[in-house]
């Protein structure tokens, strides 16, 4: 289960947040913490709020996370390029015609995209194919080919 901030447990705890880096991911605070630590929380976002500093910061992560930049910019691309109207409800026909193929079958399958959208593909009926769920699984993001396409 995924706790949203200031979720409450039976024991008084407030969560506050996760963390990769220890042996317990979940931050747990009591209601004093909780409160302190939102009030440093808004006095910091009230003592940063130079817009000049702030556009210096998103530059300086521009030029750190450049991969990361580059995603977004792609993901923006996609979304731009995604085809909406009749492709949809082709898209749709398509997701449920994997279902009863698997059923018939019994095996389950996926609608994967033939050029993963990571990789400047489009989510357009002409890019999707079925394809059993291990084998969707295991190729990721990597380009291999049609299997099973329109």
């Amino acid at each position: 289960m995924r706790y949203k901030r200031g979720f409450k447990r039976d024991d008084g705890m407030i969560f506050w947040a996760y963390n990769k880096t220890r042996k317990n991911p979940e931050i747990w605070l009591s209601k004093n913490d909780f409160i302190k630590s939102n009030l440093l929380k808004i006095q910091w976002q009230r003592n940063n709020l130079d817009n000049e500093k702030n556009r210096n910061n998103v530059k300086n992560w521009y030029l750190k996370n450049k991969s990361k930049k580059l995603a977004s910019v792609r993901k923006y691309q996609m979304q731009k390029r995604s085809v909406k109207t009749l492709d949809d409800n082709i898209i749709q026909v398509f997701y449920e015609a994997a279902k009863r193929v698997g059923k018939c079958i019994g095996i389950k399958f996926h609608v994967d995209h033939i050029i993963p959208i990571s990789k400047g593909g489009t989510h357009a009926p002409s890019n999707l194919q079925w394809v059993p769920y291990k084998w969707n699984i295991s190729k990721h993001n990597r380009h291999i080919g049609k299997i099973f396409a329109i």
